[in-house]
């Protein structure tokens, strides 16, 4: 049995702990946001947060859920493109609606999260890095993400 922190939701799940996160939140909890489509590792698209306790404050990195076995998430807090929304849509969402960096929508979540995850990481952050920070992120209308990261 493996529990974990999905969203706002703590999560019992009596699946073997081979079993991949990327399914447990898309086939077993319904958030789709989270996108299937490499399963490999090389696309981005299935990108979450990983959230654990460091001296006594949270901190966060973005991992792809095709690559994460269950087992590796016990204890942690998981954060979908879900659970980063409240009323409105994010800070980083709206600079790449503002932006129109917003095509066909299947990367953006990836993409959100990644970026989710630098800024939470590095506050103080540049072009060059946020930019590095998507970099395992694919898209193929990536013409206008540019744009949109430097208005964040």
């Amino acid at each position: 049995m493996s529990k974990f922190l999905l969203n706002q939701q703590l999560v019992e799940e009596d699946l073997p702990a081979s079993a991949i996160l990327l399914d447990i939140i898309r086939h077993h909890r319904g958030l789709t946001g989270t996108k299937e489509v490499c399963r490999e590792g090389d696309c981005g698209a299935c990108q979450v947060l990983l959230g654990k306790l460091t001296d006594g404050s949270l901190q966060y990195q973005s991992v792809n859920a095709c690559l994460l076995p269950l087992g590796a998430v016990a204890g942690f807090h998981v954060v979908t493109i879900e659970g980063i929304n409240s009323e409105q849509i994010n800070p980083i969402q709206q600079a790449l609606v503002s932006h129109g960096a917003i095509q066909c929508g299947f990367c953006t979540p990836g993409l959100v999260m990644a970026l989710t995850g630098f800024f939470l990481a590095n506050p103080e952050s540049d072009e060059d890095a946020a930019t590095d920070a998507v970099a395992g992120n694919l898209c193929r209308c990536k013409t206008r993400h540019k744009t949109a990261m430097q208005s964040v």
